[in-house]
């Protein structure tokens, strides 16, 4: 049976005003797959940058949603998304897991990084988070 692709980043009906009269996007939908290469084209002013600023988080859209599937980041990138989002008030904390392919049987880690008082917070809204032995590793079992 073949597997059914998932689309990782999905955008659907994204609309982005600036002030009364700039219109710059205008109900934009999109489906990025795994492996796939998208161009996007346009004039200046097309709203080509807002569009990737709208995904990246770094402009907010008034409408529509935004989707981006998690996957794996080399750390060094999320500290500069991390100082970028922060001038406009948003906190980010990377979070993945590791175990490798015994993950499952064994258990697996739980790695959140960013601020430390930004990970506490998020924490705080977990109730069932996985206790750990330190503030700095989190364990859970399968």
């Amino acid at each position: 049976m073949e597997k059914k692709r998932e689309p990782i980043i999905v955008i659907r009906n994204v609309h982005k005003q600036f002030g009364s009269s700039v219109l710059a996007l205008g109900g934009v939908s999109l489906e990025v797959y795994p492996q796939e290469v998208v161009v996007v084209i346009g004039p200046s002013g097309s709203g080509k940058s807002t569009l990737l600023r709208c995904i990246n988080r770094l402009e907010e859209h008034q409408r529509g949603d935004i989707i981006v599937d998690g996957g794996n980041s080399f750390y060094q990138d999320d500290l500069a998304r991390s100082e970028a989002l922060a001038k406009r008030g948003v906190r980010l904390l990377d979070v993945g897991t590791s175990g490798g392919v015994w993950g499952l049987d064994r258990g697996f880690c739980l790695m959140i990084g960013g601020a430390a008082d930004a990970v506490r917070q998020a924490l705080r809204n977990w109730p069932n988070a996985p206790k750990a032995p330190t503030d700095e590793v989190c364990h859970c079992r399968a």
